[in-house]
């Protein structure tokens, strides 16, 4: 595989294989001769802009392209660019000026007009090509009537001596019903292509208007049931805009079709008089009939968009989420969700495509049946039945046949784009940012002057992170004033990082400046960190910053802050996700030292940052209690006071500092990227800066395989395989990626460049605030529209495509009915004009059937690529180990005893090992506190406990029980995990806690209670203490509850689960001094008597354990009571020295860890 395309691969040198019959006989084809040309070094642009008259009638502007793929697979760089009138980014400034135009005027349905006044002269242009097609078309068979006449006059003047007609005039007749047919061809297909290409502008120009204003949206329009969570966005742009599309393509039908079934009418009266009124009848009574039917299939129509949402936004939920699905091995719990809402979905599905079969059923037959009664009619009145007016009227009648048969579809298909369009409109309408109403703050009178330096301070769920969101721009005041300098940098308490390079997600848009960005880097303290990476500053991230720590996230959050050079310098505590020394160095060099002159606000909970501020806010409850200087606050408030005699006993809780002198981060996921500059990595640019795999695309023809996979598919059969891929999987690919392809998906080309647009919208959805507090909505627009032209230069190669083999085919089927009209009039003196009837009425149904045979086949090849692209995730991702294997015993594990024997691993093949022969035995109900420099293989024990990765050598056993013996979901299930970023999943708390529903509500209230969620209260979902109750919605990602309530509703999942062996991940590492306390006491009774393992990220937690692991080089340094390794001397003890932790310090968090 060589840049995601398949490539066949031939012999090696040496004897030439023996050429099959079939390879020699493709040599003989001229388009095969010659050199195979040579892939661009850059796309061109659209030849069809530049392309002559009879060029662009015919398409053979496309051909040049057709006989490059004809000779090699086709190339991203072959494809022609979006001409420049047709980019998205004319076609969305138009519809956006035209829409909110409409929407100031308060017209009704303002993008429906829209949509007409930017596409009106090309749009309503395709539907007179489709009158002029029509026309055509339908006078054809009725110029077959004066040929047939011809046939039957000279066969009557032959059959009796007489002299019979020129053969001039039949060869005239023959010449004008070919020409008839061919102009008809070439109408068509004009307007099947302006169609077509009006339709995926319609879908550039839509998703432009979407992503637009999912960057202004409000969080109150965002949140809620009838909200528009990220899914129900991405929903709209994957499938209602591709509704819109496909109406577009087929819209005038549903009126032409009316003109062309009355013309047909018309005609039959004048074929064979009133008898055509008895076929009318049967045509009247069931056009009515199929059009009310029609209109039911709206209201499903709704109901099945509204479970497609909910599907949508559960699968990417599960994929945002998906490590944390397999810690608590929910997969099953999640997929039963899934193939819940697939199983309603698939039956809606099923009911309108079963009324949709039942209406071409019934439309097809119409025709049949009213030529029946018409000509027993004809019979009975007395007519005589001649071959000229029987079988121009039989074609009369069998070219109702596709408008018919069409009409129907076309109807359902106009409804489902009305539904569409509807609700892409009301999202069009929501609330944006400046019409917000702020939910938490309240009174808020705050002035901050240049270069001042700002601390808010407050316990959880204070206000802090509000008035920070609302002084970037994502709040609006309901009274008073805000008043801000003109640029503004926002740091967010969640790191937001691009699927980019790091100097990208630095510069961020702005130009680069190569001595700022150097001074930069070494405020931010990154200098280290990227001469460990493969590529410096031009290694590739990862999506969500996959590759790197959460702190090296935040010093990357800082370091875009700073380089950005803004006026206002808005920051949530971004310095609880790095250790002390690194937060040091951060506060000097960084907020103090290069945004000295800048207005800086700052939330933290940091001591020695409060008291080195200008002023610090005190927050409680969304209000400022209090404004001032540390010192003023601190003699004139008790509340501040206590609560800050509180942070001064716990900031002593240092984080732990690196044995050596480099910054040290919390481990997450570098271990998957090891910074070794020895690796087999290193020096490899190539593949270090790709981390994301390039998306494979086959370049055959769809395998048999693909349809039979199809059959036996059923809905969700193929996620399942998805969401058991092992982590490495995720980590290399876009979530957008995998949501394209399992919500919908056509085309090869196309699809793999879809994917880039879906990826680039999923990216920026969760980074809104940091774009809009930047200030950079245009470049992101900018962004996506590039995107979106990509995407379009392959759709509308493909219409042209379509349309170049469409026409000539249709040339092929006109030049039979030429040939056999000819041949009917050089044997007219033969030939019995009953059989020269039949040949040519049915001729003409011939080229009209080839046409749309053909149509089909490519539609369905177009389509099951889709299916051949999710069946790659289905058949060929690797899949973890089987989720139940064995049997264990219901009770294990009885005492959480752990083992591990020379345990070796590495996250892939090719990869250095991260564990190095680690041996570790842990008794029952023992807590462990395991800490070490990044890399040295902290979060490595964690992944093989839980069998993310799988070991390369030794065994883990728990209770005497060698995990790699049982099933995935039968070890997970018997595990918990605190994680470092709380994962919860839209629905409700309750769902949240047991998403299985195995508790009572009384053992849930009791977590809620021990993780200080709430206070003493009865246990009923309903009389809650503040704002958590069990039936209390939880939003998308948990995004209405701060980061400290997520920690802490973590906590309280793991109390839940009840489980005998704990993996506390880093857990407070990001929250205030507060929740940590909270967590530390919530741990230390409900999680008594019971195995803990606790990576430590400050120090002073785990200085009161049973026994310390140090870990280092992928293996264990030190080990022993924290006691006993500080009196040893070593890396633990210098952690201690300088964390400022004394041999005193010891006895004052609990004496008995002396004793060990």
């Amino acid at each position: 595989m060589t840049d995601g395309v398949i490539q066949e691969t031939t012999g090696g040198e040496g004897v030439k294989p023996k050429q099959s019959w079939w390879r020699r006989k493709r040599q003989l084809n001229p388009l095969r001769w010659g050199p195979v040309p040579p892939i661009p070094t850059q796309m061109s642009v659209s030849k069809e802009a530049d392309a002559g008259f009879f060029s662009r009638i015919t398409f053979a502007w496309i051909g040049p392209l057709m006989s490059v793929g004809y000779s090699r697979p086709l190339e991203s760089a072959d494809i022609p660019s979006v001409a420049p009138n047709r980019s998205s980014t004319v076609i969305t400034d138009k519809l956006q000026a035209s829409f909110d135009r409409r929407r100031s005027r308060g017209d009704q349905y303002p993008l429906l007009w829209s949509l007409n006044e930017v596409f009106f002269r090309e749009f309503w242009l395709g539907g007179l090509y489709r009158v002029a097609a029509d026309f055509l078309l339908v006078f054809a068979p009725f110029r077959l009537r004066y040929l047939i006449r011809f046939s039957v006059e000279a066969y009557t003047a032959s059959e009796r001596g007489a002299p019979g007609p020129p053969a001039s005039r039949g060869i005239a007749l023959a010449f004008g019903l070919a020409l008839m047919q061919i102009f008809g061809s070439l109408f068509i297909n004009q307007f099947l292509y302006h169609g077509m290409i009006i339709g995926g502008q319609a879908r550039a120009g839509l998703i432009g208007l979407i992503f637009t204003k999912s960057l202004r949206i409000s969080g109150r329009a965002r949140a809620g049931e009838a909200g528009w969570p990220n899914g129900r966005v991405v929903n709209l742009m994957s499938t209602d805009s591709y509704r819109v599309d496909q109406a577009a393509s087929w819209f005038h039908i549903m009126w032409t079709s009316t003109l062309q079934i009355i013309l047909t009418l018309i005609l039959l009266l004048i074929n064979i008089s009133y008898s055509a009124l008895a076929g009318l009848a049967i045509l009247t009574l069931g056009v009515p009939a199929l059009s009310w039917v029609v209109k039911i299939l709206a209201a499903r129509r709704k109901a099945m968009n509204r479970i497609t949402d909910k599907r949508v936004s559960l699968t990417q939920e599960i994929l945002l989420g998906v490590r944390f699905v397999k810690f608590f091995g929910w997969e099953k719990s999640f997929l039963q969700r899934l193939e819940s809402l697939r199983s309603k979905e698939i039956g809606a599905i099923q009911f309108l495509l079963g009324v949709r079969a039942g209406i071409n059923a019934v439309g097809m037959s119409l025709p049949v049946f009213a030529s029946m009664l018409a000509f027993i009619t004809y019979s009975l009145t007395g007519n005589r039945l001649d071959p000229a007016s029987i079988f121009s009227s039989l074609a009369l009648f069998n070219a109702l046949r596709i408008p018919l048969n069409m009409l129907p579809v076309v109807i359902s298909q106009t409804i489902d784009a009305w539904v569409s369009i509807q609700r892409m409109q009301k999202y069009l309408l929501a609330e944006e940012i400046k019409d917000e109403i702020p939910f938490s703050l309240k009174d808020i009178t705050l002035r901050v002057g240049h270069r001042e330096l700002i601390a808010i301070v407050g316990s959880v769920g204070s206000g802090k992170s509000s008035l920070l969101a609302a002084l970037a721009g994502d709040m609006r005041r309901t009274s008073g004033n805000i008043k801000r300098g003109p640029r503004v940098a926002y740091c967010p308490q969640y790191a937001w990082i691009q699927n980019a390079s790091v100097r990208e997600n630095i510069i961020f848009g702005r130009e680069f400046k190569e001595d700022w960005y150097a001074d930069v880097i070494d405020a931010c303290a990154l200098q280290q960190d990227l001469d460990m990476l493969p590529d410096g500053d031009q290694t590739e991230i990862g999506e969500r910053g996959i590759t790197i720590s959460g702190g090296q996230k935040q010093r990357l959050n800082i370091g875009r802050a700073i380089y950005f050079d803004a006026d206002i310098v808005l920051m949530d505590d971004p310095l609880s996700a790095v250790d002390a020394h690194v937060g040091k160095h951060l506060f000097d060099k960084a907020i103090c030292g290069l945004l000295k002159d800048k207005c800086r606000i700052l939330a933290t909970h940091q001591l020695h940052v409060i008291n080195k501020v200008d002023r610090v806010v005190w927050m409680e409850d969304g209000r400022i209690e209090a404004v001032g200087t540390f010192n003023e606050l601190m003699e004139t408030n008790v509340e501040f006071a206590r609560m800050m005699g509180e942070i001064a006993t716990e900031s002593k809780e240092e984080k732990e500092p690196l044995a050596d002198d480099r910054i040290e981060e919390e481990e997450e996921e570098e271990e998957e990227q090891p910074k070794d500059n020895n690796s087999d990595e290193k020096g490899n640019g190539l593949q270090a800066k790709a981390l994301m795999q390039a998306e494979e695309r086959a370049v055959k023809s769809v395998p048999w395989s693909v349809y039979k996979t199809y059959i036996r598919a059923s809905g969700s059969y193929l996620v399942a395989p998805g969401v058991v891929a092992p982590m490495s999987f995720f980590d290399t690919t876009p979530t957008g990626r995998i949501v394209n392809r399992f919500s919908k998906d056509v085309k090869r080309h196309e699809s793999v460049l879809r994917s880039v647009v879906f990826a680039k919208f999923g990216e920026a959805l969760s980074g809104t605030a940091c774009i809009r507090a930047y200030g950079l909505q245009d470049l992101f627009v900018a962004g996506i529209q590039e995107a979106i032209d990509g995407m379009d230069s392959a759709y509308f190669i493909t219409f042209a495509n379509q349309r170049w083999l469409s026409l000539r085919l249709d040339v092929i089927g006109n030049l039979l009915v030429f040939t056999s009209a000819i041949l009917v009039v050089t044997s007219r003196f033969n030939v019995n004009p009953s059989i020269a009837g039949v040949v040519l009425s049915h001729i003409l149904q011939i080229v009209m059937l080839l046409q749309w045979m053909i149509r089909q086949l490519a539609e369905v090849e177009n389509a099951m690529n889709s299916t051949e692209r999710i069946c790659f995730y289905g058949n060929s991702l690797p899949s973890e180990a089987e989720l139940h294997k064995g049997a264990i015993r219901p009770s294990w594990p009885e005492h959480g005893e752990i083992t591990m024997h020379n345990v070796e691993m590495r996250y892939r093949d090719g990869l250095p090992l991260v564990l190095k022969g680690l041996s570790m035995h842990v008794k029952g109900g023992e807590r462990i506190g395991i800490v070490g420099r990044t890399g040295a293989g902290k979060s490595s024990i964690m992944s093989g406990l839980f069998r993310l990765v799988e070991l390369s050598a030794g065994s883990i056993e728990i209770d005497g029980v060698d995990i790699s013996n049982i099933g995935l979901h039968d070890l997970r299930s018997k595990l918990a995990i605190i994680p470092q970023d709380p994962t919860l999943f839209r629905g409700t708390v309750r769902s949240n806690l047991d998403p299985f529903g195995k508790h009572a509500d009384e053992e849930l209230w009791g977590a809620l209670r021990q993780a200080n969620l709430v206070e003493d209260v009865p246990a009923d979902s309903t009389a809650g203490s503040g704002r958590i109750i069990l039936d209390g919605v939880v939003e998308e990602e948990g995004m209405n509850f701060s980061l400290g309530q997520r920690q802490l509703m973590a906590l309280a999942r793991a109390l839940v689960r009840g489980s005998r062996i704990i993996v506390c991940d880093e857990a407070t590492s990001s929250v205030d001094i507060e929740t940590d306390r909270k967590i530390q006491e919530a741990m230390a009774k409900g999680f008594k008597g019971r195995t803990l393992l606790c990576i430590a990220h400050r120090l002073r937690t785990i200085i009161k354990y049973d026994r310390v692991c140090v870990m280092d080089a992928g293996n264990i340094a030190e080990m022993g009571t924290p006691l006993a390794l500080f009196d040893t001397g070593g890396i633990f003890r210098s952690m201690c020295d300088r964390s400022k932790i004394r041999r005193e310090d010891f006895f004052a968090t609990g004496g008995d860890s002396e004793n060990g």
